[in-house]
This record gives C-alpha cells, sequence and structure tokens, in this order.
C-alpha cells in the first residue's frame, strides 16, 4: 500500500556509501554512485556459489525467502534512506527477494536504480519489472536472487484505466542444473472489484496454473487484500500459505491507525515444505518502511525433484 503525500528527506541521500550486515559472517560495502552496469529489463549476476549446487543435493535444499514493500526506500519517518533498507533485509539472511515499490530513474529518490543497488549490497542478482514511468524514471517491482535468473516474464494486471497500473513479474531460478522455482511477485490493487479482477487474472491458465510451469512455484507480494479479502481464499486451494503452517494468529506487515493488517504474504506450491515464517521485527524493521518484510525458510521437498523427471 502506497501513503500518498510522503516527505522525502533529501538530506539522506540514496547515493551515500553504506554497508550491510548480512548474518551469515559477511559483510558488504558499497558506493552506490558507481554504475551498475545493468540495462534496463536485463538482470545482474549472482554469485558463482550459487551454481555449485549439485542436482542431488536439490532435494533438502533450504532457501530464505524476503516479501518487502520498501516504500521507495522512504520510511515512516519521512526519511529517505536505502541503505535502511538494506539493513533490514540483509537481517533476514534472504537467498530470495521480492521486492514492491521500487524506483528507478527517479529524481525523488536521487535517480537511483534502487534493485541494482539493494542487489549489489547484498550480494545478489536481481531482476527488475516497470509498473509505470513517470518523471523519466520507472516505478515497480523487482526480485533479488542468490541463483541465475534463466528465464523472466511480466504480466499486466491493470484494472481499467483510472486505477493504478499493476503488474505480476516471474523469474524462473536456475537451483541447480534440470531444477528451477517459479517466483512471482505481485502487488495487488487498493479497490475490492480490482483485486477480484487480478485474483481471476493471476489463478488462470496465463499465470499461476500455467502448464509451462513444471517445477515448484512460490508466490510473494503486497495484495492490499484488506478489509474485505477475496483473493486468498481462492489461492489456498492451489497453494499453502507459508504463514498459516506456523500456526500464528498474528502476522500484520501493515498499519493504518489503529489498525495492524496481514497484507503481505507468501505462498508454496504443495512440493515445497514450509520451515519458517514470520514478520521481521529486528533492527530497523519498524520504520525503513510503511511495510514490515515478510519471511520464510522453505526446504525442497524430494517430490519437488522427482516432478522435474516426470515431465
Amino acid at each position: 500500500m502506497r501513503t500518498v503525500g510522503v516527505r522525502h528527506n533529501r538530506k539522506a541521500h540514496p547515493r551515500e556509501s553504506f554497508r550491510v550486515s548480512a548474518g551469515r559472517g559477511w559483510t558488504c560495502g558499497l558506493d552506490p554512485s558507481k554504475k551498475s552496469g545493468m540495462t534496463p529489463g536485463s538482470s545482474s549476476s549472482p554469485p558463482r556459489d550459487a551454481l555449485e549446487v549439485s542436482a542431488k543435493d536439490t532435494e533438502g535444499l533450504r532457501l530464505r525467502l524476503v516479501t518487502y514493500n520498501i516504500h521507495s526506500g522512504v520510511g515512516v519517518d519521512g526519511r529517505l534512506d536505502l541503505g535502511r533498507t538494506g539493513a533490514v533485509i540483509g537481517e533476514a539472511r534472504p537467498d530470495i527477494v521480492a521486492l514492491q515499490e521500487v524506483d528507478r530513474g527517479l529524481v525523488r529518490t536521487g535517480l537511483a536504480d534502487q534493485a541494482a543497488v539493494l542487489a549489489k549490497a547484498l550480494d545478489l542478482g536481481s531482476r527488475f519489472c516497470t509498473t509505470r514511468t513517470f518523471d523519466r524514471g520507472d516505478f515497480g517491482l523487482a526480485v533479488l536472487s542468490r541463483y541465475p535468473v534463466v528465464a523472466a516474464h511480466e504480466y499486466d494486471l491493470s484494472y481499467g484505466k483510472r486505477r493504478e497500473p499493476r503488474s505480476c513479474l516471474r523469474v524462473d531460478l536456475e537451483l541447480s542444473p534440470g531444477m528451477l522455482l517459479h517466483v512471482f511477485n505481485c502487488h495487488l490493487g487498493l479497490a475490492t472489484t480490482e483485486r477480484r479482477y487480478q485474483r481471476r487474472r493471476m489463478l488462470s491458465d496465463a499465470i499461476l496454473l500455467s502448464e509451462e510451469l513444471h517445477h515448484p512455484v512460490v508466490l510473494m507480494g503486497d495484495f492490499n487484500d484488506r478489509p474485505l479479502p477475496v483473493v486468498h481464499t481462492e489461492l489456498r486451494q492451489h497453494f499453502v500459505d507459508a504463514f498459516r503452517t506456523t500456526g500464528k494468529r498474528r502476522g500484520a506487515t501493515f498499519r493504518y491507525g489503529p489498525l495492524r493488517l496481514r497484507l503481505d504474504h507468501i505462498y508454496v506450491s504443495r512440493e515445497i515444505r514450509v520451515v519458517e515464517c514470520g514478520v521481521s521485527r529486528r533492527g530497523a524493521a519498524g520504520v525503513a518502511s510503511d511495510h514490515r518484510p515478510l519471511f520464510a525458510e522453505i526446504e525442497m521437498r524430494a517430490s519437488a525433484a522427482e516432478c522435474v523427471k516426470s515431465v
């Protein structure tokens, strides 16, 4: 969910260097003023270590997932601080990150390619999807990954000409030779009728139920499905709600006045086991954006590897 009229503090410039503690015994520093070398629509390369997972090791492989609406790096304190955003993501030690409300080349955020900056800080590759273009820049979604992107698809979820454009980004990640993971990142609309349309569009053979999906699926994003939920009942008929598997009752990722809402979700296909899922509350997670990040740890089951052989 995006708040209109957010104040950007020009004193906190996104091109200032920052360091992110990733929580796995390594710390990465970066000067975002240096060019990333990325071209529009392309993906940066992940570390070569990601390619060393053999096919037999895919079974039992555990992955850390994060979905996070970063609000263009602007916190609830009105301060633009992409370094703070990166630090919050790094606390979750992610392998795959779905980001919403990401700027690229916009004056309001110092012309930064935010996905590329965060990817470099976290030692991940990135793929960006433009949802809307204005002020000679782009606004949209991004997926950051420790694994290489072998294919990417962008789906238009926009409802009518009067509503804000919406998109869904799919990236196919190679976990090991012959073993892929289909990762979807979405940001749904604010109106109930809009989300009904987007639910039907996503739960079709064009997107989530496509016959092209021969591998396990992860769906993450900001669903905005409140106060009247119209998306999740149908989604749960096909996928597992990661947070629900924990048995926890509270999982709010967004606060609107006195209301605490669970707008952000992670879904996985049934051949994936959810080990852990929760809302990040460490460090600056409560102030770096108007959303809190949702994280999950998943494990690839034997059936996930076997499904490739049956194709």
